[in-house]
């Protein structure tokens, strides 16, 4: 029997507290508490499972937030950056839940889901069309130019 190392807050998709940590901390295999079955078939078992426990970010968000925070100074705060990496994580557990986040107090700044790879994000600048600048297409093209570049990506 494996017992938990370490006391942490719960799957971030299904809530369940009782689940064990690997040992690489992130959490077992286990079965929703809506799902009656095994935890080895679907769709009993939870997607929560191999990614890091509730208020813990993992690799990809800790990096997103690295990537952004030169560009977004409200990230500085350490509430802000931590309810942006929360979003980001929660979207790499459950990449299915539909995911768009406002980056910037006149919310032209969001960073959206990827079509094309699940449980990664991009960044997308929403302003009137008469409002965009040759500066801001650039921007985006760097943010999410870095946004590829970082590990976890399929090749």
């Amino acid at each position: 029997m494996v017992t938990q190392t370490t006391t942490h807050a719960g799957c971030r998709v299904c809530r369940r507290t009782d689940v064990q940590l690997k040992g690489d901390q992130t959490l077992r295999v286990h079965v929703r508490p809506d799902s009656k079955g095994s935890p080895f078939l679907l769709p009993g078992r939870c997607p929560g499972a191999g990614h890091p426990p509730r208020g813990v970010l993992g690799a990809y968000a800790q990096a997103v937030l690295k990537v952004l925070a030169p560009h977004f100074p409200d990230l500085a705060n350490p509430i802000t950056a931590g309810a942006v990496g929360e979003a980001v994580q929660q979207h790499r557990a459950a990449p299915g839940v539909t995911f768009g986040l406002v980056l910037d107090a006149s919310g032209d700044w969001r960073l959206r889901a990827r079509r094309d790879i699940r449980g990664h994000v991009r960044c997308a600048y929403w302003g009137a069309p008469e409002q965009i600048t040759e500066q801001d297409c650039e921007l985006v093209e760097a943010i999410n130019a870095e946004l590829d570049a970082l590990p976890g990506r399929p090749r």
